[in-house]
């Protein structure tokens, strides 16, 4: 399962937390990625020029843009000089922060209201750590602007307070440095779709209570199914920070693989799983496939499910990826597309439903319909291959139709099966 820790403060100013420590905190808890920004000490409790706070929102966007090992999403620290950079759009996000007997944001300030205008036009979360009133007056103010709240509420005004915002579908919280009975409660009220995993790892020496390791460790006492896990480890904040899918795997490098080499598909996987979230990787017994497990359920679960990837890797798949790549990268989108790991292909012989969601997760990811409709059309291509019948185009030509209901027009589903047809001819006859 894909984990990013949302909630990640970093510098090497006044209080140090380098970057290679922080990925070596990230890899041991098992996360692929993290929402990063400066420490309040480099905007202005130690330091407080703007010349710091410049170098240290720099520093941010940087170290994420250079990193290849983890996924970095840079949040621009916003203080109350309101500095405006001109590459705010490279952000993923804002950080707005002060506790109550810290210096003020004045709110009726022009270079406020200007700050707050792009936010909304590019629409970045905001990581809003205030006041309980001042929360509340930023939310009625901004209601365009998808806000989290961090530690619960814990530092905005306590526990207790937060109940006003639970009815609110753009405030999300998240879980750093907040007690069981704080993040159970939220849970039990607004649901997985608006809680977020984050520790607020801040530079500790030894592991700490924020640790993401050790905040991970108390999440794991709650009794979550799979699509709450998801969505709280990662699917919440990739929706707000408008993650696409073709982002997380952009950096991956198809490279022909021999088939019958079985180690060669686990180190593949292996690769691939920093990347995608797949952690356990297991040949089945007697066949030249290998089964792509999740990490967040148990063997012995009777919930735990076998990702139908596992079908990709059947000796007739492998054969035609090694031989074409780039039909095996636009599979791959297929597959990602949906975070249980169903190919749409599966989906549609199968599931209904199932091949809806994908759709739909599709659409969400930032796809563009023409786009999805390519996707479609490798499938089906290469299905032709592994599941050969005759009149096959025609066959999935019905159930494309009867998949999508309106979702598809005629002439769309015959434009996936021409597309099939022509990949189908020239590539894999």
């Amino acid at each position: 399962m894909r984990m990013i820790d949302a909630h990640i403060h970093c510098g090497n100013w006044t209080k140090i937390y380098t970057l290679e420590k922080m990925k070596k905190d990230l890899k041991e808890a098992g996360c692929c990625g993290a929402a990063v920004f400066a420490f309040p000490e480099d905007m202005y409790r130690l330091t407080d020029t703007p010349e710091r706070r410049i170098e240290a929102n720099n520093y941010v966007l940087e170290i994420s843009k250079g990193e290849k090992e983890i996924e970095l999403y840079p949040f621009y620290f916003v203080w109350n000089d309101f500095i405006v950079p001109d590459n705010l759009k490279d952000y993923k996000g804002i950080k707005w922060h002060r506790h109550p007997d810290e210096p003020r944001y004045d709110y009726n300030k022009l270079e406020c209201k200007e700050i707050l205008s792009l936010i909304k036009e590019l629409e970045l979360p905001v990581i809003l750590e205030e006041e309980t009133k001042i929360t509340a007056q930023f939310i009625d103010r901004n209601p365009e602007i998808k806000v989290i709240i961090p530690h619960m509420g814990k530092l905005s005004g306590g526990y207790d307070k937060m109940d006003i915002f639970f009815d609110n579908p753009n405030i999300y919280f998240d879980t750093s440095d907040a007690s069981f009975e704080a993040i159970e409660n939220v849970l039990n009220k607004v649901g997985a779709m608006r809680v977020i995993f984050g520790s607020d790892i801040s530079g500790t020496k030894e592991p700490f209570y924020n640790f993401p390791k050790v905040e991970l460790d108390k999440l794991s006492q709650l009794k979550l199914d799979h699509l709450s896990k998801s969505l709280i480890f990662s699917r919440n904040i990739e929706k707000l920070m408008h993650v696409k899918i073709r982002d997380k795997i952009k950096n991956f490098q198809i490279k022909k693989r021999n088939i019958e080499n079985i180690q060669d598909w686990k180190q593949y996987f292996s690769d691939l799983s920093r990347i995608v979230g797949f952690s356990k990787i297991t040949e089945q017994q007697g066949h030249h496939d290998i089964m792509v497990r999740d990490s967040a359920d148990s063997v012995n679960d009777n919930n735990f499910k076998e990702l139908i990837v596992g079908n990709l890797f059947w000796s007739k798949y492998g054969k035609i990826f090694i031989k074409h790549p780039e039909l095996f990268k636009q599979y791959l989108e297929i597959i990602l597309i949906h975070e249980t790991g169903h190919i749409l292909s599966s989906a549609i012989r199968y599931q209904y439903d199932e091949a809806i969601a994908t759709m739909t997760g599709a659409e969400s990811f930032g796809y563009q319909k023409k786009e999805i409709l390519d996707l479609l059309s490798v499938v089906a291509a290469v299905d032709c291959v592994i599941y050969p019948t005759e009149n096959y185009f025609e066959a999935v030509r019905v159930k494309y139709s009867k998949l999508f209901f309106d979702e598809l027009t005629d002439s769309e589903v015959n434009l996936i099966i021409d597309k099939a047809i022509s990949i189908y001819n020239t590539k894999l006859k």
